[in-house]
């Protein structure tokens, strides 16, 4: 069998047909503790940031950090925060009366025709100093 010092590199690839950067090439190992450690410590400070504002934020302590990078090491360190889904605040299938809509068959043809005012309906007491009383 062959030594890799007694072939060739270009000889090599020429025979098997590979591109010669295949055959030099050696993958860089990116030592990432340091920015895990930021990352957390970032999370443990905000935990509602997302991979976005988490970007911008390593970017304002002085990483240099694509937010595909961010995302990459939140999600393998389990950082990822829960998408907060819509609340529904308002039932509007109630049995109540809905009031009419006054202004729809008027014919609005000047400023100021229609003015809508907000009337309390509450009694208020003589030494009550809040508005509108």
């Amino acid at each position: 069998m062959l030594n890799r010092d007694e072939v060739s590199g270009k000889l090599l690839c020429q025979v098997l047909d590979v591109p010669r950067s295949s055959y030099y090439y050696r993958p860089q190992v990116a030592d990432d503790l340091e920015l895990r450690n930021a990352i957390e410590s970032v999370a443990l400070e905000f935990p509602r940031y997302g991979y976005r504002r988490m970007t911008v934020e390593l970017a304002r302590r002085g990483w240099r950090i694509n937010h595909k990078h961010t995302l990459r090491l939140m999600r393998e360190e389990n950082l990822l925060v829960a998408v907060r889904h819509y609340c529904q605040t308002t039932f509007s299938r109630h049995t109540y009366d809905r009031y009419p809509n006054l202004i729809k068959p008027l014919e609005i043809v000047r400023p100021d025709q229609c003015g809508v005012a907000i009337s309390p309906t509450f009694a208020c007491s003589e030494n009550s100093s809040t508005w509108p009383c």
